[in-house]
């Protein structure tokens, strides 16, 4: 079994970070839906594409698109029993499976076999991979309700979104455990990155309660005790906080998949 994440998987992670951010906020009742999920991902192989380096990340992004599109046939079948067969999930969510997922990792990568799922006759081989996805089932059910394929809940509320721009973030561990902080402990709808620079991230937070707003989101994030990350606020109106981060990786933890320069 293969595990290792090599040179063209590695830029499919650090696309996760360019897919392209009154009185104290205590941590709120409704936290992101995260799902996580192992799917396969397939690539049918032709004899000129035998030994190809993309190989890998096709099968990824296959893999991907297929745990995606598990999660939004779920959410169609919870509305319309009967309805979901007519809908192609896949075009409605569009070719980019990045942005609706929060992280993943390879748990088998099997590289080219013979073909064993192929619809074409003439394909004999093909490269397979199976990969544990998170996907972010708040950000693949807003889709659907753009599409008009859902109803939103009248429950649900609308939340407050703040544009959050993360200075000092150079490694993707340090990224992924202030996402951790603000969808696992602060229970923000979501947190998805918009847009990347060297050692500055943007991303866009909805926080759950619409009373809050960015100066609530820097008083928590500043009284928060995160292993390894320091947040101070640099500048902070209503819809938009700037931050720093300083982040000391914990002992022991493995080197970082990618770092930013």
């Amino acid at each position: 079994m293969r595990t290792s994440v090599g040179g063209s998987c590695r830029a499919i992670v650090v696309a996760l970070c360019l897919g392209l951010a009154g009185t104290a906020l205590a941590p709120v009742a409704r936290a992101a839906d995260v799902r996580r999920l192992e799917a396969v991902g397939v690539v049918p192989l032709k004899s000129h594409q035998r030994g190809s380096a993309g190989a890998l990340d096709e099968a990824i992004q296959a893999a991907l698109r297929e745990a995606v599109s598990r999660v939004a046939r779920g959410f169609l079948m919870e509305a319309e029993p009967d309805g979901e067969e007519d809908v192609d999930v896949e075009q409605v969510l569009g070719q980019r499976m990045v942005p609706y997922t929060s992280r993943f990792r390879i748990l088998d990568d099997q590289g080219e076999r013979p073909a064993m799922f192929a619809d074409d006759p003439g394909v004999d081989r093909e490269y397979v991979v199976v990969v544990e996805v998170h996907v972010d089932a708040d950000r693949v059910e807003q889709r659907l309700i753009e599409a008009g394929l859902l109803q939103r809940s009248p429950a649900a509320g609308g939340g407050t979104r703040v544009a959050l721009e993360v200075r000092g973030l150079r490694e993707y561990a340090a990224y992924e455990a202030l996402r951790r902080l603000l969808t696992e402990e602060l229970g923000a709808r979501s947190a998805l990155p918009r847009g990347f620079e060297p050692g500055v991230a943007i991303l866009e937070v909805e926080l759950a309660d619409a009373r809050s707003d960015a100066t609530d989101l820097a008083e928590w994030l500043v009284g928060q005790d995160a292993p390894g990350l320091r947040v101070r606020p640099v500048e902070v109106d209503r819809t938009r906080l700037v931050v720093s981060v300083e982040w000391t990786a914990p002992a022991g933890e493995p080197a970082p998949v990618s770092t930013w320069r």
